[in-house]
């Protein structure tokens, strides 16, 4: 868990259920979305934490991500050792 950037901890951490973009960076308080969407999105799907609802519609305005099962083990290790 340690080579996990702490700003895919932090995405991880906030996220249940779908959630759009929107929401999640208003949860982390960022306002920017290409610094959002650069250092914390982008690195989280990439290492399989989280992944698009609709894989095949990326710029799709109804695009949401959820937690994949790695993601949720995370959210579990990270609950864990609070």
């Amino acid at each position: 868990m340690d080579s996990v950037s702490e700003h895919i901890r932090t995405l991880v951490a906030c996220m249940d259920d779908e959630v759009d973009r929107e929401t999640l960076q208003s949860i982390l308080g960022i306002k920017h979305r290409t610094y959002f969407r650069n250092k914390y999105l982008k690195p989280s799907i990439n290492e399989g934490y989280i992944e698009f609802t609709l894989p095949n519609e990326k710029q799709s305005k109804l695009q949401k991500y959820r937690l994949t099962a790695k993601g949720l083990a995370l959210k579990e290790t990270l609950k864990y050792n609070e």
